[in-house]
């Protein structure tokens, strides 16, 4: 499993009231295939009040910079997604379920 360091810059920047996204069509579709998630519900995430940001990837060390959160969609899924940020656009690279503990983690920060 990947890990993450917290910062803040990713905390304000998800305060933001309105998000841009862009999907390469590499990605577009990837995490509906492989879980089941629609491009909607990865950006949905980003909208929930109560997401909680992960921090920067740093482990496995990718190629570009990457971050992650767990947020809720507008039916109640929990989920993971991993972005990377593009003149200011949210690029999702892949979205999925959230595990167990990610689910754990998400709903002890919000009770």
């Amino acid at each position: 499993m990947a890990k993450f360091e917290y910062i803040l810059w990713l905390v304000e920047f998800l305060k933001q009231p309105l998000f841009k996204f862009q999907w390469d069509s590499g990605n577009e579709y990837k995490s509906q295939a492989k879980h089941g998630i629609l491009t909607s519900e990865a950006e949905e995430v980003f909208y929930d009040k109560e997401i909680l940001p992960l921090g920067i990837q740093t482990q496995p060390l990718p190629s570009e910079i990457r971050f992650g959160v767990i947020g809720k969609t507008s039916t109640d899924k929990i989920l993971f997604v991993s972005f990377t940020v593009r003149v200011l656009q949210i690029r999702i690279i892949s979205t999925r379920k959230a595990n167990k503990q990610e689910r754990e983690i998400y709903e002890e920060k919000n009770d």
